[in-house]
C-alpha cells in the first residue's frame, strides 16, 4: 500500500524513527514545493535571502544660515610708534542664503533579508521497503475539507493542532531539518526588515556675501605730526565691512536606516491539512497525501498526482503551507515575487562651523577732507582686520523616496510530487493489495 520511497513527515526524535523507515536526506534544509506540470520532481531552487535595488535619489539642503560675530580689530597701525587705530566692533550678522549643498545622487540597496516564511523544521521519512501502513506518530497530509478527527476512513488520525497529543503545525510552512539535525526548530517571518544601505557624497556649499552694520561707537585715531608738532585726536568715521564665507561640505551621520515593510511576504502556496496517526499502531486511510521524488511515470499504483483532477487539490508549482482549519484546505495565497511601497527618508547632519571668513579691510580716511580714501601719511590702514567667529549650524535635508525593485522571495526548496492514495486493492481494505 505504501511503496518504498514514498515520503511522509516525522516530528519526533531521530532516534525514534520506526524500524523499516529512514530519513529522506534530499529534503534536509529544504522546503517542499510542488513540481511543475509534466516535470519530474527532485529539483532544487530558491534562495536563502533576497534584496532590492532602488533608483538613484538626491536630498536637497533645506537651507541654513550662520551667525558671524565681528570682534575687535586685531591689527594696530602705528606710525612713529605712537599712532593707533582704535578698538571697535560691529553688530553680529547673519550669513547669506546658501549656494550649493545637498546630498549627491546615489543608488541605494535594500540589504539582504531571509526568504524563510514562518516555518517549523521536520524530518522527512520514507519506508526502505514496501509497507502496509503508516507508523504511529507519522504525519501525512490531507485535502479533505470535511475531515474530522478519528472518524470514517481516518480512524486513528488527528489534526496537528496541538490537541490530542499532536504537534501544532497550523499556519506554518515545513522545512527539512538540517543535515543530522532534530525536528522542532522554528523561525522565519512574513514581514521584511531591510537596512536601506547607501552613502551620499555631501556637496560643498557657501553663502551669499553680506554687509555688516556700522561700527558700534567711534573709531579713535591719535595723529601726531612728528617731532615738535602738536597733536590732535579725531573720532567718528562710521563704516561697514563685507563678509564672505568660504566653501565647506557638511558632515552627515550614518547613512543606514532600517525599514520595516508593511507587506506580507510569503511564497505562492496552497494549504493542506497535516494529520497524525495517533492510533498507537500502524494505520492507513484512503485520502492521505504523501510526497514522491521519483519520475512522474513511477508514481505508485493506487496513488494519483495532486494536480486538481481525480478529486485532488492542485499542488503543482505551489509551496506547501499547513493549516488546521478544514475550510482553508485548498486555499491559495502568496506570491513568489514582491516589491515594497516607496520609502521616504532623510539623513541627519552633525552640523558644521568650519567656514573660513573673508572680511573687507577698513576704508581709507583722509582727516583733512573727511573723504574715505587711504593716505599713506595720515589715516587708517585698510589692512587692519577684525577677529571673526562663525557660529555652528545643523543643516536639514529634504525627504527623498526609494522604490524597491521586484525580488524573488522563494526559500530554498526541492520540488516534490504530491501524491494521494485513492484506491486500495481488495475492495478498499486498508491492508490488502500489491504495491
Amino acid at each position: 500500500m505504501i511503496k518504498k520511497d514514498t515520503i511522509f513527515i516525522w516530528t519526533g526524535l531521530i532516534s525514534a524513527i520506526p524500524s523499516g523507515w529512514v530519513r529522506e536526506t534530499a529534503l534536509d534544509g529544504y522546503f517542499p514545493k510542488g513540481t511543475a506540470q509534466g516535470t519530474n520532481p527532485n529539483t532544487t531552487g530558491g534562495n536563502a535571502t533576497h534584496n532590492h535595488t532602488s533608483s538613484a535619489h538626491t536630498h536637497a539642503d533645506n537651507g541654513h544660515t550662520h551667525q558671524v560675530t565681528i570682534g575687535d580689530i586685531h591689527t594696530y597701525v602705528g606710525r612713529g610708534g605712537t599712532d593707533f587705530l582704535g578698538q571697535h566692533q560691529h553688530p553680529t550678522v547673519t550669513s547669506g542664503a546658501i549656494s550649493g549643498g545637498g546630498l549627491a545622487s546615489v543608488v541605494s540597496t535594500y540589504a539582504d533579508f531571509s526568504n524563510n516564511p514562518i516555518y517549523q523544521d521536520v524530518i522527512y521519512i520514507k519506508p526502505s521497503a514496501n509497507v502496509s501502513a503508516l507508523p504511529n506518530n507519522a504525519v501525512a497530509l490531507c485535502d479533505k475539507t470535511d475531515f474530522a478527527n478519528n472518524t470514517g476512513n481516518f480512524k486513528g488520525f488527528y489534526k496537528c493542532d496541538g490537541q490530542n497529543s499532536t504537534p501544532n503545525l497550523g499556519d506554518k510552512y515545513i522545512r527539512g531539518a538540517g543535515t543530522g539535525q532534530e525536528a522542532g526548530g522554528t523561525g522565519g517571518s512574513y514581514t521584511n526588515i531591510h537596512d536601506l544601505t547607501h552613502t551620499h557624497t555631501v556637496t560643498a556649499h557657501t553663502h551669499a556675501q553680506v554687509t555688516t552694520g556700522n561700527n558700534n561707537g567711534a573709531v579713535d585715531e591719535d595723529i601726531w605730526g612728528g617731532s615738535g608738532s602738536g597733536g590732535y585726536q579725531n573720532s567718528g568715521n562710521p563704516h561697514t565691512h563685507t563678509v564672505s564665507l568660504g566653501s565647506v561640505s557638511d558632515v552627515i551621520s550614518s547613512a543606514v536606516n532600517s525599514i520595516t515593510t508593511s507587506e506580507t511576504v510569503e511564497p505562492a502556496h496552497t494549504k493542506l491539512l497535516p494529520i497524525q496517526n495517533r492510533s498507537g499502531a500502524n494505520a492507513m486511510a484512503l485520502g492521505v497525501i504523501g510526497m514522491w521524488l521519483g519520475a512522474l511515470s513511477t508514481i505508485p499504483k493506487g496513488w494519483v498526482l495532486c494536480d486538481g483532477t481525480n478529486g485532488t487539490v492542485d499542488m503543482r508549482s505551489r509551496h506547501l503551507k499547513l493549516t488546521t482549519t478544514t475550510t482553508d484546505v485548498g486555499v491559495t495565497g502568496g506570491s513568489n515575487t514582491h516589491t515594497h511601497t516607496n520609502n521616504i527618508h532623510t539623513h541627519t547632519s552633525t552640523g558644521h562651523s568650519n567656514h573660513t571668513v573673508t572680511i573687507s579691510g577698513h576704508p581709507a580716511w583722509n582727516l583733512s577732507t573727511g573723504g574715505q580714501y587711504y593716505n599713506s601719511t595720515i589715516g587708517m590702514n585698510p589692512s587692519a582686520l577684525h577677529d571673526t567667529t562663525v557660529g555652528s549650524a545643523t543643516p536639514t535635508y529634504a525627504n527623498a523616496t526609494t522604490n524597491a525593485d521586484s525580488a524573488n522571495n522563494e526559500p530554498l526548496y526541492t520540488t516534490v510530487a504530491y501524491i494521494k492514495l485513492v484506491t486500495m486493492s481488495g475492495g478498499g481494505s486498508l491492508l490488502a493489495g500489491v504495491l
